[in-house]
């Protein structure tokens, strides 16, 4: 089962407790390990073909950083992402990037814009590949390029890092919903857009409203479907 979801372990070196982590933290983020699937050591060691010190590492590793939760009997289990958790990571997400983008807005640094509309274009691609991952990891990189680039705080960009995981996994579950996946594309056209009016308000707003209020809707509207 692991290999058909992590891909060949042929491919991988033996690997220390991070790279461990690395891998099952890109799989889980990725949908390719899914919500309540449980993460065997047994599994694990044999997969990576390392002794338990690694597996116990790489789990508690991702424990602390909320994607996988240990229960009593069970072991340890892939966490799931909840609206509760939404309305407490997007907030703190939203106040991060705000004052990334308003710091874009004033310089109107031509590499970063320049960075963002490649971004845009693979996120393009992506949706003309049908392809979740692609639009996804364009996605992120995107706003990564901003809060990289543009951030003032090296705290802020550490604490943005700390909760992109979690955010990940939502990107996961949400992007399907959006009514196709060029419309991913479109929202962030707008937000460069809203960078390039000089309009503070309006950057603020459609900010707003692509990290805080849409992601809450969907996943509203994901809770409320039959067979969630």
């Amino acid at each position: 089962m692991l290999e058909s979801r992590l891909g060949p372990s042929s491919l991988l070196r033996v690997p220390a407790g991070a790279v461990v982590a690395d891998v099952l933290r890109d799989a889980i983020v990725e949908g390719r390990l899914r919500p309540g699937d449980r993460l065997k050591q047994e599994d694990l060691m044999q997969y990576f073909g390392v002794s338990v010190g690694p597996v116990r590492e790489s789990l508690r590793t991702l424990e602390s950083e909320g994607i996988v939760v240990s229960a009593a009997r069970r072991g340890y289990l892939v966490s799931d992402v909840t609206l509760e958790e939404v309305e407490f990571l997007l907030p703190i997400r939203l106040v991060l990037e705000q004052a990334a983008f308003t710091q874009l807005q004033q310089t109107l640094d031509e590499d970063v814009l320049r960075a963002l509309r490649q971004r845009i274009e693979e996120i393009r691609d992506g949706a003309s590949n049908n392809s979740i991952r692609q639009v996804n990891e364009a996605d992120q990189a995107f706003h990564e390029a901003v809060v990289l680039s543009c951030s003032r705080s090296p705290q802020a960009v550490r604490l943005w890092r700390l909760i992109m995981p979690r955010v990940r996994m939502l990107f996961n579950m949400l992007t399907p919903m959006h009514r196709t996946l060029s419309a991913v594309a479109q929202e962030h056209e707008i937000l460069v857009q809203a960078v390039e009016s000089g309009s503070q308000i309006l950057l603020q707003t459609e900010l707003d409203k692509h990290i805080r209020t849409q992601p809450q809707t969907l996943l509203q509207a994901k809770i409320a479907s039959p067979g969630h």
